[in-house]
Order: structure tokens, then C-alpha cells, then sequence
């Protein structure tokens, strides 16, 4: 699996002078701070659901504790808000300093206000509800980072502290075609896909070790003797219902190699990771063929999805339909969070 992440330098160091201050804010009892701050700026509005740089952060929450052999003894952050604006953050509660010679720990969670963090890492978000799609999807990231200031501080030590936010959810896209040897004069209409799937879990990240992955604990959309090949037919059981005629979808794919169908932004899916063989998710397309002035009435297709890809972390797959006369089936590829980037969306805050 690749994993998707946002480097951000977000905890912007400037040296500030403030005469007569001899203690730092949220320091605990140690008055021996330096007079580098970290700095930040005001909010922008988030642009869209899913997050593929940081220009799509507008603010996100931040922990952080300080002391020495790797004891986190004094609470610098604690859920405090971060917002961007331009080039610039600001932060809630007021100004930290930093004290040479202390290990500090930093954590974080986008977006802003939900979920929590122990003295030692211990990311918990209980309750993520993934429902919605398209502009009112709500992607879910975590970042951490450690550092440490020589004391005292040397003149070539960087002021910035990069910290990694990952993706913890599973970006889902969807792609048609036609099947290869068809005549050419046949022409294929997407309708709609629906999805029905665990859409609300509680995620776990213990930040302390290494490489650490997201925990998800959801429950079963389908149970034991439930049966999967009448779903259709409860259409306001819909759980993801994505269409052409909302804008969700492309309708019409050309013929040839597969075409992706979500539309930017409106086609936005974001899902809670999830075992197939225990939640049991269904999905299904509906769709028409045209040949030689003929339509044909509009086709559903079903598939369980028990024993397919799992939708693991910060993953992107894509659900490709190839269309014939008589059938349609799918295949499923694992990709980057955005084409091209070998899952990486790196970009530095100054």
C-alpha cells in the first residue's frame, strides 16, 4: 500500500524579543526558555473534501508536550487550533517558547476539534462518521513530529519542524469502458453507482512507533444471513449513491481505454477502511447501452464485494467496469492518492 502524506513545516519558528520575560507559556515549571516562538497566522476556508496539498488546510488541531529521556513531563499544545492564512499560521492560547536541551513532541489531527491525544501518542477518534460524498466528504489525517533545540540553540539549526500528515481513509474512484471486440457503434451510458458500506467507525494511532498505521473498528454493514443479492432493491437503503444527473459522475465515457468517472470535487469519495470479510460492502452501477438507434432500458448490476481488495489507510482505488452486451464486471487497481505523485503531497510552510 502506498501511503499518502502532507509534509508540512507547520510549526513556523520566529525570534521574538519580549523584554522581561523570563517564562514561557504552557512550559510547566521551567523558566529556562529561549526567546524562539512558534509562530503561526490567521484562517482560510477549507476548498474541498478530500485534501491533496496543504493549500487545502485551513486549520487542523495540534498536542504537544516537552522534558527529557524520553519523559513528556509538561504540556506545551493541547488541542489547540492552528489556521493558515497565505504563507502564515496562527495558533489558539497564546505564544509558546521553546526551551533548549527538551525533547518535544508534537501531534496532529485534521480537521480541527475532534478526537483526542495522551501525553504518549495515543491518537483516538471515536465515532468518524464517513456518510457523506462529493463537497460534503470530510477527509480525516494525523501527523507527528519530535525535535529537539541544542542548548544553547546554534546559529545553522533549522526553526522549522516538519510534521507528515497521512491520509487515514480510503479514497475510492470509479472508471467504465466498453468491452474490447464490441462494434464500434455502440455507445454506453452510466447512470449511477451506489455503495452500501460501513460508513462510521472509531480510529485508534498510537504515534509513538514507528511507521504507525491507523486502527479502525467498524461494524457490519450486512450480517450473518443477511443477503446480498436483494440489496437492490431497497434503494433508500443507499449508503453512497453517486449520479450522473447530481454532477457526481461522467455520464457518457467514449469508447476505448477506461475513462475515470468521478467529477472533481462533486465525485469526492472517502470511506472508512474496512475488511471486506467482515463488513460485507456491496456495490452496484447502472447503466445503458445504445447500438444502432436502440437503448436499452437501464441495467443494474450487483456485486458483493466479500473477498475483494480490502480498503486499507490512506490507499486510492479504483473500481474499473468493462461493459458488453450481456454483462459488466470489474476490476480494481491500487493507486495514488493523486496520479503521479507516488502518494506524496509535499509541501513546505515558511
Amino acid at each position: 500500500m502506498k501511503q499518502t502524506y502532507i509534509l508540512t513545516s507547520l510549526l513556523c519558528l520566529t525570534t521574538l524579543l519580549m523584554p522581561g520575560c523570563t517564562s514561557p507559556i504552557g512550559s510547566g515549571d521551567d523558566s529556562s526558555s529561549s526567546t524562539l516562538a512558534i509562530n503561526f497566522g490567521t484562517p482560510q476556508a477549507d476548498t474541498r473534501a478530500a485534501v491533496n496539498s496543504s493549500a487545502d488546510m485551513g486549520e487542523f488541531s495540534v498536542w504537544g508536550w516537552y522534558g527529557k529521556d524520553d519523559t513528556n513531563s509538561y504540556n506545551v499544545f493541547d488541542n489547540e487550533t492552528v489556521s493558515r492564512s497565505d504563507n502564515s499560521w496562527d495558533y489558539t492560547g497564546g505564544t509558546r517558547y521553546w526551551i533548549p536541551g527538551y525533547e518535544y513532541n508534537f501531534y496532529g489531527v485534521y480537521p480541527v476539534k475532534i478526537g483526542s491525544c495522551t501525553a504518549n501518542g495515543l491518537i483516538t477518534v471515536n465515532n468518524f462518521d464517513c456518510s457523506n460524498f462529493g463537497e460534503n466528504a470530510v477527509d480525516l489525517m494525523t501527523a507527528t513530529a519530535n525535535r529537539t533545540l541544542s542548548n544553547p540553540i546554534q546559529d545553522d539549526e533549522s526553526s522549522a519542524v516538519a510534521m507528515e500528515f497521512k491520509h487515514t481513509l480510503t479514497r475510492i474512484v470509479f472508471s467504465a469502458k466498453l468491452a474490447n471486440g464490441l462494434d464500434n457503434g455502440y455507445s454506453l451510458q452510466v447512470n449511477e453507482i451506489a455503495l452500501w458500506a460501513s460508513n462510521i467507525g472509531t480510529m485508534t494511532q498510537d504515534m509513538s512507533q514507528p511507521d504507525s498505521q491507523p486502527v479502525w473498528i467498524t461494524e457490519p454493514y450486512l450480517h450473518d444471513g443477511d443477503d446480498e443479492g436483494d440489496i437492490n432493491e431497497e434503494y433508500n437503503a443507499y449508503l453512497y449513491r453517486l449520479t450522473t444527473a447530481d454532477g457526481a459522475l461522467q455520464s457518457a465515457p467514449p469508447t476505448g481505454d477506461a475513462v475515470l468517472l468521478n467529477l472533481t470535487e462533486k465525485g469526492d469519495l472517502l470511506v472508512i477502511p474496512q475488511k471486506m470479510s467482515e463488513t460485507r460492502p456491496v456495490l452496484a452501477i447502472n447503466y445503458t447501452l445504445s447500438y444502432g438507434g436502440s437503448t436499452t432500458s437501464s441495467i443494474w448490476k450487483v456485486y458483493p464485494l466479500k473477498g475483494n481488495i480490502d480498503w486499507t489507510p490512506g490507499a486510492s482505488l479504483n473500481y474499473t467496469f468493462t461493459i458488453d452486451e450481456d454483462n459488466a464486471y470489474f476490476n480494481i487497481s491500487v493507486g495514488d492518492w493523486i496520479d503521479g505523485n507516488s502518494g506524496n503531497e509535499d509541501v513546505e510552510f515558511n
